[in-house]
């Protein structure tokens, strides 16, 4: 069968029945899904999954299974999961080893910085993020410059427009090795 064809069948039984005729098989839907862009988010939603309590351990035992088998290699995260190894996050300065990472295990606070200008000399001083809730002055600033996930690597992290403060600066030195 051809594409141009693939996609008249597809669409008109679509139009007709609201369903996928059983005569395609899984290859051809995920062919067709694949080339409309249907999975463009798929790192988001596997992300979602991977960190949803209601999620199936099988079932992302199987999914991992299904992408081993057509060449993703997740030998770096298994051995980085059973690494003892402690780092030093540049962005909070925590120590955190890689098995307790994750999109919420790094946070940052709006500060005020001397660098900071009144802002219509109200004596309110934005954070360097910007953030609305990040005002200084009469109300103390409350919320978040930044949550996400770790790292030892100081090219990540945005240290011009968020409280994130270089270990240089920090008192920490500014290449602390991670260690066991």
């Amino acid at each position: 069968m051809s594409h141009s064809s693939f996609l008249q069948a597809f669409r008109s039984s679509i139009n007709d029945q609201q369903a996928i005729p059983p005569s395609y098989s899984p290859r051809d839907i995920l062919a067709l899904a694949l080339s409309q862009g249907a999975l463009d988010g798929l790192s988001t939603i596997l992300a979602r999954a991977a960190y949803d309590p209601n999620t199936s351990v099988q079932g992302i035992a199987q999914v991992i299974a299904s992408l081993e088998r057509v060449g993703i290699d997740f030998s770096g995260a298994r051995a980085a999961l059973a690494s003892a190894v402690a780092r030093h996050c540049v962005r909070c300065h925590r120590t955190y080893r890689d098995r307790e990472n994750g999109p919420n295990a790094c946070v940052i606070y709006h500060q005020s910085s001397d660098d900071t200008h009144d802002l219509g000399n109200t004596g309110l001083y934005p954070c360097l993020c910007q953030g609305m809730s990040a005002m200084f002055g009469v109300v103390e600033a409350t919320g978040e410059c930044y949550r996400g996930w770790h790292t030892d690597k100081p090219e990540q992290v945005d240290y011009i427009s968020s409280s994130a403060i270089p270990c240089d600066g920090y008192n920490c030195g500014s290449n602390k090795p991670a260690f066991a």
